[in-house]
């Protein structure tokens, strides 16, 4: 199970590697500039998180693949998958 961190939305290319690198057991968070995805269905296999203060911060409806989590869950995330990979 990996857990990946995403900074941007992917481009065309990277989404291309994500549909053969993540399945359903893996976890992609979203983080910094791509926090506006949040707004969209999650485009790869992964279980997609977003933290709440996030969230909160960007406002709207966020779309519902995408589950908010505490600093306590992202912790226990980090900690528990492997690999753990930012993009």
């Amino acid at each position: 199970m990996a857990f990946l961190t995403l900074t941007q939305p992917p481009t065309p290319r990277q989404l291309a590697l994500f549909h053969v690198w993540l399945t359903s057991e893996d976890r992609l968070l979203l983080r910094e500039d791509a926090r506006v995805m949040i707004w969209q269905p999650n485009p790869t296999e992964a279980q997609g998180y977003i933290r709440e203060s996030d969230a909160q911060a960007l406002g709207g409806e966020r779309h519902p693949d995408w589950a908010l989590i505490n600093d306590a869950d992202w912790v226990e995330m980090t900690q528990q998958q492997h690999p753990v990979v930012t993009w």
